[in-house]
Order: C-alpha cells, then structure tokens, then sequence
C-alpha cells in the first residue's frame, strides 16, 4: 500500500491531463501498464487503480488496450509478412504471431476474438 505522501503527490500528478494522456499513449503503443509506470515513474498500483476508479477512466484505459491490441495484430501480419524460409525462422515467427495474435483476442475479443454462432 502507498503511503499518505505518495498517494497525494500522485494525485496532484494525474491531476494533469497531459500525464494521465501519457500512460494512455504509452499502452496504446505497446506498453503494459506495469511497463508505463516504471516510464512515468509512478507507482503500478496507483495507475492501476486511477483507471479502474471510474467508469470514464476504464473506458478511456480499455480503449488504449484495443488501440495496442489492432496494432499487435498488424505487427503479426508484417511479422508473417517478412519470415525467411528458414524452418527456425518460421517457428519463431510463428510463435512470434500467434502471442501477438492471443494477446489481441484476450485485449479486445469484439474484433480479434473467435466467435461461436448457433444457427
């Protein structure tokens, strides 16, 4: 648990749009949220719990999520893409892809994950 002091210099910090646009910023672009916070030298357990404090602020952390999650995706094509025909070569890319690809569902299944439809 953070102390007194630490939570109250983290909410002045988040208090800036621009720094809680940065965490945003960086989880779009790949970044976990664990990941961002060692960037912006703020503690995970803070972050983690400012984005889930409020129905706005999840939506707005999901919505960077599936952002990071259409582009692991068009990462995995261009990994796909770019393999050599070394069979080494293609089983690391194909490990490589299918993370990439598991990660996606897991991030925003509407659009990346498998759907089950009874006729």
């Amino acid at each position: 648990m953070a102390h007194k002091r630490t939570r109250e210099v983290f909410q002045a910090w988040v208090g800036v749009e621009a720094n809680v646009e940065r965490v945003l910023e960086l989880v779009a672009g790949g970044k976990t949220l664990q990941q961002a916070s060692v960037e912006v030298d703020r503690p995970y357990t803070l972050l983690h719990g400012y984005f889930r404090s409020t129905e706005e602020l999840a939506e707005r952390y999901d919505a960077a999520r599936r952002s990071w999650a259409d582009y692991v995706q068009d990462e995995a094509m261009q990994i796909a893409d770019e393999v050599g025909a070394d069979k080494d070569e293609v089983a690391k890319a194909k490990l490589r892809v299918d993370v990439r690809q598991a990660q996606a569902k897991a991030y925003y299944r509407d659009r990346w994950g498998e759907r089950l439809q009874v006729e």
